[in-house]
């Protein structure tokens, strides 16, 4: 939807690997993204009830996913959504599912099977990682965005350990508190990489989801 072109892969020097040049900084998605992240946090804090929680995400994404299929079929529906949404959409967007479909689905997964800890989690990485490793990655990466470079791999990393202290390091509960029926039960996973197990789906789909679920079986094993 934005108009702005595809990252271009450039030579870098003489005999040395290419190096990608990024989109350039797109401030109003990052403020929307953040805004996103601080209004869902709100609505897990403040909702009294879960089943609250999964009606607006429910009716989010399913009018979300309408526009999606609506647009593939009607070339002025997804003109005007382009209009709409360019000042904070990517270009590959004007042709594929956007990135918000993608984050309200995940959100509806959230409130229908996540601890509500687990969920703030999940929301509060993607809020604050993402666009961290986005800026830092284009400011001070050389590596293909397929393979992450070093600068964003930290950001993330950082983004990711400070929200999770608070939750990680706070006392044990009196009772054990094992994950809800939904969720694996295996043994704790590592933090993800934005590179790694999410590659194949989009971000804001697969990191809320992967950190939730990472989460709820690090603080399971906490509570055991």
């Amino acid at each position: 939807m934005s108009k702005t072109a595809p990252p271009a892969v450039l030579p870098f020097d003489a005999g040395a690997d290419p190096i990608v040049v990024m989109r350039p900084s797109n401030i109003a998605r990052s403020a929307f993204h953040i805004g996103s992240a601080a209004l869902s946090l709100l609505l897990l804090r403040v909702v009294p009830h879960r089943g609250w929680l999964i009606a607006i995400a429910g009716s989010l994404a399913l009018w979300a996913w309408s526009m999606e299929i609506g647009r593939r079929f009607s070339p002025a529906l997804n003109a005007r959504l382009v209009k709409v949404f360019s000042p904070i959409a990517h270009h590959h967007e004007r042709h594929q599912t956007n990135s918000s479909t993608w984050y309200v689905t995940a959100l509806t997964v959230l409130a229908i099977f996540a601890p509500m800890t687990a969920a703030e989690l999940g929301v509060l990485v993607l809020g604050l990682a993402d666009p961290a490793a986005g800026e830092i990655g284009r400011r001070f990466g050389r590596t293909s965005p397929a393979r992450g470079s070093l600068p964003s791999r930290a950001a993330w990393a950082s983004s990711w350990w400070g929200p999770s202290r608070p939750s990680c390091g706070s006392p044990r509960p009196a009772g054990p508190r094992r994950p809800p029926s939904g969720w694996p039960r295996s043994r704790p996973a590592a933090a993800p990489s934005p590179a790694g197990s999410t590659r194949r789906f989009d971000d804001n789909l697969a990191i809320p989801l992967v950190v939730a679920a990472t989460s709820t079986l690090v603080l399971g094993q906490l509570a055991l």
